[in-house]
């Protein structure tokens, strides 16, 4: 588990191909992780995500890490919606098990926390880390 900013440094230094989205795919890390993810911002899962925004430069490194905590949403609500056929996906409040009750607003309060950690995790590596910049 990837849960300190070490980790996340350790994270970093794989190669791209190593973490691509086939390893972040709810499929293949299954439906607990997801589940811990989705309800307490998990830094495993969000880790990940936020490796892409390494990969990019230093500008377009949150916008990534935003489109790929979005992926991760959809791809946990095709997870689930093939085990329980749920209903379809929707951009503005994705319809999972444990994001259906949520209205669009809740589901926006929910991805502005997870990208507020998201800010803080990237602009502590940044901080500690001459080779990375994040502009905030």
């Amino acid at each position: 588990m990837y849960n300190t900013l070490e980790d996340l440094k350790i994270l970093c230094g794989k190669k791209p191909d190593a973490m691509g989205m086939d390893d972040v795919n709810p499929l293949s890390t299954g439906k607990t992780e997801w589940v811990t993810f989705l309800e307490s911002a998990s830094e495993f899962a969000l880790n990940k995500i936020l490796y892409w925004g390494f990969q990019t430069a230093p500008v377009e490194r949150l916008k990534q890490a935003e489109v790929w905590l979005v992926k991760a949403f959809l791809a946990e609500e095709e997870y689930y919606r093939s085990l329980n056929d749920v209903a379809s996906i929707s951009l503005v409040g994705v319809q999972s098990i444990t994001t259906r009750s949520m209205k669009p607003n809740e589901f926006n309060s929910v991805v502005k926390s997870f990208m507020d950690k998201a800010y803080s995790i990237l602009s502590e590596y940044a901080s500690s880390s001459r080779d990375y910049v994040v502009v905030v």
